[in-house]
């Protein structure tokens, strides 16, 4: 019999639950065990887990940190979880042992409260990935999952954080957007983000103006510093493309006052 016992469901119905059997005078973890349809698939984390804490205090289940598990499940792009369920579980299971909602999270800035997913944590993967979205929050965290009331806080931060860092989404990262004090490049005072929002308006206005817009699709594919990589269709004939280029650079240059050095991307 337990008392102490914590659960998760995520999105498609599949649950895992944990329960405690935490002794009231030693106040160690005399049992540790699991059911649910995910069982199967946590098993290896979770009887790991078990081993480290299985007679041990629980606040040494607490204080453990994650480095110590080697067998943590990982999401199908193979990078370690930000979150570790059975650790998450292990941690609810004692809250409510101890009958209390005390915060067992280290970080103060918390956007999903069921999984502990916080803003300095998208941040860090946001600037090593500048196209991080929802479903990977999703798939290394479970935030959103639970109750999902955090859904709409979580893609505002991510999109906040990406134009805070002059990042856009489908644009990689790159050390020559920065200058040599480590900061984000501006040109005519405009980040990366702002600066192609504003350079795709007006590439639309000038095809329009040139009577080309059912003839090409131009798309831009990258930005470093002052050079953008374009995809042009049709791409048959090159010669004519990169002189559509061309007058398009010269288009931006004499509108916005600086050169850039566009070119076809492979």
């Amino acid at each position: 019999m337990s008392n102490a016992e914590s659960s998760y469901q995520n999105s498609e119905g599949l649950e895992l639950k944990l329960f405690l059997d935490i002794d009231l005078k030693s106040e160690h973890i005399l049992d540790f065990y699991y059911k649910g349809s995910l069982s199967l698939v946590y098993k290896c984390e979770l009887e790991e887990l078990k081993s480290l804490l299985l007679n041990q205090s629980y606040t040494i289940a607490l204080n453990l940190k994650r480095e110590t598990l080697e067998h943590e499940v990982r999401p199908s792009n193979g990078k370690r979880p930000l979150a570790s369920l059975s650790l998450w579980l292990t941690h609810q299971a004692i809250e409510d042992y101890l009958g209390t909602a005390a915060t067992l999270r280290e970080q103060a800035d918390l956007l999903c409260l069921c999984f502990g997913i916080g803003k300095s944590e998208l941040k860090k993967q946001v600037l090593l990935r500048s196209d991080y979205d929802l479903p990977q929050v999703i798939a290394e965290t479970f935030a959103t999952s639970a109750c999902g009331s955090c859904k709409g806080p979580i893609i505002k931060a991510i999109n906040d954080l990406r134009e805070e860092h002059g990042l856009i989404r489908g644009l990689t990262h790159s050390s020559t957007r920065l200058d040599k004090e480590g900061h984000w490049i501006k040109i005519k005072g405009m980040y990366p983000s702002e600066l192609l929002i504003k350079l795709e308006e007006m590439k639309k206005s000038w095809m329009k103006r040139e009577g080309i817009e059912d003839q090409f699709q131009i798309e831009i594919q990258n930005i470093e510093g002052y050079h953008i990589w374009l995809s042009v269709a049709p791409v048959e004939d090159t010669e004519r493309n990169e002189k559509v280029l061309a007058a398009l650079s010269e288009y931006w240059r004499s509108a916005i006052g600086a050169l850039f050095f566009l070119h076809l991307a492979s």
